[in-house]
């Protein structure tokens, strides 16, 4: 998928989480089915394909979901209970992110 090629991939594990039948490739039971589905491959879009690896499975954008989710960890925690390893990567986290204390918004402060 990240080339543009289409796939044909068995319904099993985690299949259906990352082939969208018909978009990005077919999804089968069988492999008659499989034969079958080559027939199809030429009607979809190489470069759909390749976008649609780009959103959901580049390293970058998994780096990131990631970040979200340890940001969301350590700002969930209220201050006053922050142990020092909480507060020690939270100032890692700002570092490799270059992130600044969060200002109000234009809006929020009016």
């Amino acid at each position: 998928m990240a080339c543009g090629t289409p796939v044909i991939a068995f319904n099993r594990g985690s299949v259906p989480e990352i082939v969208e039948d018909g978009l990005t490739g077919f999804i089968v039971e069988r492999k008659e089915e499989a034969v079958a589905a080559t027939d199809q491959l030429s009607r979809l879009s190489r470069g759909a394909i390749r976008r649609r690896f780009e959103e959901g499975f580049t390293a970058r954008r998994m780096a990131r979901e990631y970040l979200a989710v340890y940001r969301d960890l350590i700002n969930d925690v209220p201050d006053g209970a922050r142990t020092t390893p909480q507060k020690y990567w939270r100032r890692v986290l700002r570092a490799a992110l270059l992130i600044k204390p969060r200002s109000k918004s234009p809006a929020e402060a009016a």
